[in-house]
Order: structure tokens, then C-alpha cells, then sequence
């Protein structure tokens, strides 16, 4: 893994994918959050895992920490993959706008964890991406023509000047490379921090202030298909 990330340093638009298969079964209510750190028993690699290269063109991406991942993002990977009728792909970056970043030994959990959530859903297969894609600007120059799966917490930082210096043409800037790169979001509400009251509401894409040109690549899912009042962070 180390290896890995330091080659994907000198090669810009590829990823490290890995791509694991469930091998025997497992019990249906296992907290993926207790999941060993060894799970060669459970999954193992299949033949097009461990290579650096260039996604597919339109791809379903769900991006995020995953620290730890939980039902939440099960359910909304399932409810992503029944929409858009394609499996879905998870990417964690190991750079981050918010966050220190990951090393190899911090990365190595949070993909079994990954592998034990998506593969105890019944899924024969998953695909988990590492990049160094800090902003979703450089996750949309990777992932060509994809659909990221994200929160409405996401999506309202994708539009926050602060996020660019508090600079607004570098915001439009790097909306636009969204644009140009075919990108699309597909938004699930958030029970979080209001902005301004900073009281916990339920907040969903159309309540949220964005630029035309943002809006109009995003589709959302209602509250009454999708809510989860869960984050990584309270279950640390």
C-alpha cells in the first residue's frame, strides 16, 4: 500500500483500485465497525485488484472518510446503485481539505471495514478507489463522467467560498471543472448543524443555497426514501 500511494504521486489522473470478492459468508447483523483487521478468511482480491490505472468513463463514486463506514452509507449506496442501475464505487482519498492525512496503517481498516459492509449486503463485489484527490475538482478529473454520491453537508462545501480562499472566482473555477468533466451529484439529506443556527436540523438539496451552475448537475433524494440520523463521527 505504501508503494501504491507513493506511485500514485507521480501519475495524475489514475487511482489505486482494489477489488475484493466475498469468499464465504458472514453473519448478516456484523457491525462493520468491529470488523478484524484481517479479513483474508472473509474476501480476497480478485485479478484486476492492486494496479494503478484510469477509471471508467461514468462511473458511480461514493467519496468519503469512512471513519468509520455504517448503515448510512449502506443504505445509501444501495438506494444510489437501484437508482442509477450500475454498482456502486467507493473512493477514499488520502488527502483531505478537512483532515490530517491517511497514512497506509490508518487506510488499511477502513478498507475491510468497506469490504465487510458492502460484502455482507450480498454483494458479490466491491471496488474501493485510493487517490490524492483532496477537492472534488480533482475527483472529477479522475473519474470522468461520474455520479458522486454525497451529503447535502458535501455539497453545500463544494459551494462555500471559504473552501477557495474565500476567493469566488476560484469557486466558479472549480464548479466549472465539474461541469466540463461531465460530473453529477446525487445528494442525500443530513440530520447536521445548521449553518446559520448551528442547531441539528434535517437538510436536504433544496434547501440549500447553490449556483445555478452547481444545481443543475445535482439530483436529490428525498427524505422520505432516505434518512439516517447517523455520523462516522459519533460512533469514533
Amino acid at each position: 500500500m505504501k508503494n501504491a500511494l507513493e506511485s500514485l504521486r507521480t501519475k495524475s489522473g489514475t487511482a489505486f483500485r482494489i477489488r475484493v470478492r466475498r469468499v464465504a459468508e458472514t453473519p448478516r447483523n456484523t457491525d462493520p465497525a468491529s470488523c478484524p483487521s484481517d479479513v483474508e478468511s472473509l474476501f480476497e482480491e480478485d485479478s484486476r485488484s492492486g494496479e494503478i490505472t484510469r477509471p471508467p468513463l461514468g462511473a458511480v463514486i461514493f467519496p468519503g472518510s469512512f471513519n468509520p463506514p455504517h448503515r448510512g452509507h449502506e443504505r445509501m449506496a444501495k438506494i444510489a446503485a437501484m437508482r442509477l442501475g450500475k454498482p456502486v464505487d467507493w473512493e477514499i482519498s488520502v488527502a483531505n481539505v478537512d483532515k490530517p492525512t491517511l497514512s497506509a496503517d490508518e487506510l488499511q481498516p477502513r478498507l475491510n471495514q468497506i469490504a465487510r459492509l458492502s460484502l455482507t449486503s450480498k454483494a458479490p463485489t466491491v471496488t474501493i478507489w485510493i487517490t490524492l484527490a483532496a477537492t472534488f475538482a480533482e475527483k472529477a478529473d479522475i473519474f470522468k463522467r461520474a455520479t458522486f454520491i454525497v451529503g447535502a453537508d458535501t455539497i453545500r462545501r463544494i459551494a462555500d467560498v471559504r473552501y477557495y480562499d474565500d476567493d469566488p472566482h476560484k469557486m466558479s473555477a472549480s464548479i466549472r471543472r465539474l461541469v466540463e468533466n461531465g460530473s453529477r451529484f446525487l445528494v442525500f439529506g443530513r440530520f447536521d448543524l445548521a449553518p446559520q443556527s448551528q442547531v441539528k436540523e434535517f437538510q436536504s438539496l433544496d434547501g440549500i443555497a447553490l449556483p445555478d451552475e452547481l444545481r443543475a448537475i445535482c439530483d436529490s433524494v428525498a427524505e422520505s426514501e432516505f434518512r439516517e440520523d447517523i455520523a462516522s463521527r459519533d460512533l469514533r
